[in-house]
């Protein structure tokens, strides 16, 4: 593998250029940088240590992905990884059900799943989602739109 020379703190634009290419240095050097502070905002939110772990490597998965979102004139990469990890932190301890975008279907698909195919009322599928019921009731008419040939 061919070394990289990171760039300095200050460099934004390159240091967000290494996230979307997918250095793997990177990630590496973020996590050497960055890796304390972001877990110890997570573990103030979350308030266990199993728990932030799993928040902790979550963000750096959100981190990769929504790079190419990531605007250097706007905000430094610290604040802007802070805010994902605190964000992904406030939904694990909201108690709602957390969704791995890789693995699972979207909500409008979960709920069509759930109501059609399994027989849930929208109540019970509004608990287990953790949305409102006619959140539940909107997205299974989308779904019954998208989904179900005329």
């Amino acid at each position: 593998m061919m070394a990289i020379t990171l760039p300095t703190i200050t460099d934004q634009p390159a240091i967000i250029q290494l996230v979307k290419n997918d250095e793997s240095e990177f990630i590496q050097d973020l996590y050497n940088r960055y890796g304390a502070a972001l877990f110890g905002i997570i573990l103030r939110i979350v308030k266990s240590d199993e728990l932030a772990e799993d928040v902790f490597q979550q963000t750096f998965l959100k981190i990769r992905e929504e790079s190419v979102q990531y605007q250097p004139s706007k905000t430094r990469i610290f604040t802007w990884a802070a805010a994902i990890a605190r964000n992904i932190a406030i939904i694990y301890s909201s108690g709602k059900p957390v969704v791995n975008e890789d693995h699972a279907l979207n909500t409008e698909e979960a709920v069509f799943k759930l109501i059609y195919q399994e027989g849930h009322t929208c109540a019970q599928v509004a608990d287990k989602l953790g949305i409102s019921v006619q959140t539940a009731r909107t997205k299974f008419k989308i779904a019954v739109n998208t989904f179900v040939v005329r």
